[in-house]
């Protein structure tokens, strides 16, 4: 079953069934442990195996909560388990024997290069006490993960704790994408080799320190005060969390765990809380639409966009991306903090501060078309809609309305902090050109109502010389705003330009007839 289970992160096709999605994570795994051992290798003792166990119980951690939230949240199995003579404690360690199980075996794809390493390295003798402590890791991880579960259950009904589940996932796709940019960068930077741990007072608060700090007493056979209690935190610690997690943990999560699954008064207080919310849809779909068939289609995917977290999963990624570009930008510069911010005004960055946003705006036009509840899309030829540009209208100014506008604002204040007042005239002139390089894509790309199409449609919905064409249409606007970026009065002379253009491609896409859209039968 976790071979077919889909992991996040290796989504592929999901038309055919995939028996090997586990096996695959595992060498991706191995493969990411390989760098774990080169930093081993390269560093200090101490240093190079506190990195290996951090790593070790942060993937724990992460798989955990983004690849069994699904399975610990479950309660269709408890209609026909609890009902027999089975008590919670044994039906918990049944779960937490499955988990412990799987994460056993990503455990050895994660160790199995960085422990040959060990034992190149520093000798056969430390193998066995390795492997205990990345046993002792796991069970720390464990018992961590799942009292944040706890403590967030505590104060959330089940919807809220997906939703934070949901963020998270989001955080941890754009902290290991960013990882895999800037980390290689800084390990050039920084000398490992000559690096020296030092142990203070917050060491003792850290896991991947006891472990490590273990390893050395037996390597080095070196039994003063910090060691010892290296020894006995790393080996009681974990004993300790199993038996409160039996004791105390198990009883109040199948309880909560029950209550979220039929509290009603939880789910109708959301209810209100969402209608209370200080963004009124129906008002901005007023004022930013012109027909009922585009209110409706603005209103609904809007709301998809704040509620469907699916979605949120394929688009807010994108966000973050952009501040990673930025902080690669630093990274690379190879210079002080303060001499790049004082020769940051002289730059034309704030361009990509401009044009950043369109990115995440690009991907959700994208994204939005394709949904597991496709067949929903009976719907559009049930109602008479006798222009299907008025929805994709109304879709493409949700999307711009919901991710573009509230971000564009965010990276603008940013322009003006640092460029001054000077950039006004390049954001007005950046905010049309935004708009009007979407309208370009949409007006361009095959043309979906919104969530009418399965995930496996996506293969097939590219097209090389049609992206070559999408670039080159979203390049040439970026082009002429560099060209003339530097003259205020060409600025403002092209401005009415584009609002001419925007005008004719808005209705031109409004007027869209049927035989235009794809993927509806």
């Amino acid at each position: 079953m976790d071979n077919r289970r889909q992991i996040v992160g290796f989504k592929k096709n999901q038309n055919q069934e995939n028996n090997y999605a586990f096996l695959i994570m595992l060498v991706f795994y191995s493969i990411a442990g390989a760098f774990v051992g080169m930093m081993i290798m390269a560093s200090q003792f101490m240093l190079g195996l506190t990195v290996f166990f951090s790593y070790l119980m942060a993937m724990m951690a992460i798989t955990l909560i983004t690849d069994f939230s699904s399975i610990l949240l479950d309660t269709s199995d408890n209609t026909i388990i609890l009902p027999r003579p089975v008590e919670s404690k044994t039906f918990y360690i049944a779960r937490v024997t499955h988990i412990l199980v799987y994460l056993g075996q990503l455990a050895v794809s994660l160790s199995l290069v960085p422990c040959g390493v060990i034992v190149y390295k520093y000798g056969l003798s430390l193998l066995l006490p390795t492997l205990i402590a990345i046993g002792l890791s796991s069970l720390v991880a464990v018992f961590v993960t799942n009292t944040v579960y706890l403590f967030i259950m505590r104060f959330a009904n089940e919807e809220k704790l997906k939703s934070i589940i949901n963020y998270f996932q989001i955080v941890m796709i754009i902290v290991l994408m960013g990882g895999y940019q800037i980390l290689p960068r800084l390990i050039s930077r920084f000398d490992y080799e000559r690096s020296i741990f030092e142990i203070h007072w917050w060491s003792y608060f850290i896991p991947p320190i006891w472990m490590s700090g273990s390893l050395e007493t037996l390597k080095n056979l070196q039994l003063d005060i910090p060691h010892i209690a290296f020894i006995l935190l790393s080996i009681a610690t974990p004993l300790l969390c199993l038996y409160a997690t039996n004791k105390w943990l198990t009883p109040f999560y199948n309880k909560r765990l029950l209550t979220m699954s039929s509290s009603v008064e939880s789910i109708q207080k959301d209810k209100k809380q969402n209608q209370k919310s200080l963004v009124n849809v129906s008002k901005i779909a007023v004022w930013f639409t012109s027909s009922s068939n585009e209110k409706g289609a603005f209103s609904f995917v809007y709301r998809m966009l704040g509620r469907d977290n699916k979605l949120k999963l394929k688009i807010y990624p994108s966000f973050g991306l952009i501040l990673v570009f930025g902080l690669i930008f630093f990274v690379n510069a190879k210079k002080d903090m303060a001499i790049i911010w004082q020769e940051l005004p002289t730059t034309h960055l704030y361009l990509f501060l401009i044009y950043a946003p369109m990115m995440a705006a690009q991907t959700a036009l994208h994204e939005v078309p394709f949904s597991d509840d496709f067949k929903a899309n009976w719907i559009y030829l049930s109602t008479p809609v006798e222009k299907p540009g008025e929805i994709l209208l109304g879709t493409l100014k949700a999307i711009f309305l919901k991710l573009f506008v509230p971000f564009y604002f965010l990276t603008s204040i940013a322009v003006l902090f640092i460029w001054g007042p000077s950039s006004i005239d390049d954001i007005i002139f950046g905010f049309c050109n935004n708009f009007l390089i979407i309208m370009i894509m949409a007006s361009i790309w095959n043309k979906y109502l919104p969530l009418s199409v399965p995930p496996n449609a996506k293969a097939q919905a590219g097209n090389l010389i049609r992206g070559i064409i999408i670039f080159i249409c979203m390049s040439i606007p970026g082009l002429i705003h560099y060209l003339i970026s530097k003259s205020t009065w060409l600025l403002a002379i092209a401005v009415p330009i584009q609002l001419l253009l925007i005008y004719i491609l808005v209705k031109n896409y409004k007027n869209m007839s049927w035989t235009k859209i794809k993927n509806i039968t």
